[in-house]
């Protein structure tokens, strides 16, 4: 979840936003996730070292800082929520990353893409409900699902409405060979990458040749 949700300092479309966690595991998932966020280094992305990296521009920084605010003004803040000051990059367009709770659905860090190193948590009692949140959205890119029980992971992966479905591991990663097909208003409706995005840019022309000098049909 913190490479989901993070590398890239958030900047990825497939970025993990909203997290599910049964309820009776949430604590403890969100003391080791905040936890491990706390311990991340910030600052100049080619540093050895460095998870977190700048955002892209100043502009950018300044709606990813917007957005945190209004989410903490709506829910729990976690883990960071504030910009971060790197004495050896003064000025630098660095954000810490930031976990919420307790935010409504209806909020922007639940509806819309941020772009920036923030996610949100919520709990719940069974696997229908998770489902049945995680649907809750007009977009349909990436989703992940972290399971041991294999009949689970296929339920969600032919439930869940998202053009990629990951079993264990984060939602940002995308290898080029594979489609990347966003559903409902994710995308432009024709897979990205792979061999439908060749099929996407080949022109098909089917071609009828008789070989014959008289125009008759081959016996």
């Amino acid at each position: 979840v913190f490479q989901g949700a993070f590398a890239s300092t958030g900047q990825k479309c497939t970025a993990t936003r909203r997290v599910y966690v049964q309820a009776s595991v949430a604590e403890r998932f969100l003391n080791a996730l905040a936890e491990r966020t706390r311990s991340a280094r910030i600052g100049y992305g080619l540093d050895d070292g460095v998870e977190i990296g700048p955002l892209v521009n100043a502009r950018q920084l300044g709606a990813v800082l917007q957005e945190i605010e209004r989410a903490a003004g709506q829910g729990t803040v976690h883990a960071g929520g504030r910009r971060y000051e790197d004495s050896a990059h003064p000025g630098g367009l660095f954000v810490e990353p930031t976990i919420f709770t307790d935010l409504p659905t209806t909020s922007t860090l639940a509806c819309d893409e941020v772009f920036g190193p923030a996610v949100g948590i919520w709990e719940y009692e069974t696997f229908d409900d998770a489902v049945t949140a995680a649907n809750n959205t007009r977009y349909g890119l990436s989703a992940a699902v972290f399971t041991r029980d294999l009949d689970r992971a296929k339920e969600f992966a032919e439930r869940i409405k998202a053009g990629v479905v990951r079993v264990n591991t984060q939602t940002a990663g995308i290898e080029p060979h594979a489609p990347l097909s966003g559903w409902r208003e994710s995308g432009y409706g024709q897979a990205e990458q792979g061999r439908a995005a060749i099929d996407f840019f080949t022109d098909i022309k089917t071609i009828y040749l008789n070989p014959s000098q008289d125009g008759r049909q081959p016996s």
